[in-house]
């Protein structure tokens, strides 16, 4: 199945500004409230987020110079929340993000760092394959997850 990448911008656009609607102006103690995703609550829910927003910019900027070895439903396979890596990067996810100031510093860096994301979705829509986490993957199935993994935590 081929994807749009003009569509698959245009979702991760509505998927990001649905969450910062969200988030928005929230009662600081909403937060800490607990997520659907165990054992975060929803400040640590925003800062991975978050971090798939910047991996985005970067890998918006990273061409790669090989064929895809995964695509939009493939890319999922080696994902294990049982792992140990896995637990590692939801203490990390923890810690990181109860450093900001206040949860007012951490919804307006998602709202900016989020726009920049979409932005560079409509801009990427027209290159070659890009690469993260260790894969490559053609830029709609890549801006598809985004938009997966956006949807599903705002469910959360």
């Amino acid at each position: 199945m081929r994807l749009d990448s003009k569509e698959m911008a245009a979702a991760l656009e509505v998927a990001y500004n649905r969450v910062g609607r969200v988030v928005d102006g929230l009662a600081d103690g909403d937060y800490m409230r607990p997520t659907r995703c165990a054992g975060w609550v929803l400040s640590d829910l925003l800062y991975h987020m978050l971090l798939d927003a910047q991996r985005a910019l970067v890998a918006f900027a990273s061409p790669a110079s090989g064929a895809p070895d995964v695509d939009f439903a493939t890319y999922w396979r080696p994902f294990s929340a049982r792992d140990e890596s896995s637990v590692s990067a939801a203490r990390f996810v923890r810690i990181a993000a109860s450093a900001y100031a206040s949860p007012a510093s951490l919804v307006r860096r998602w709202n900016e760092t989020a726009a920049a994301a979409a932005r560079s979705a409509h801009s990427a829509t027209d290159s070659g394959p890009i690469t993260t986490q260790g894969h490559v993957l053609e830029v709609p199935d890549f801006i598809a997850t985004l938009v997966v993994e956006a949807t599903i935590h705002h469910l959360d």
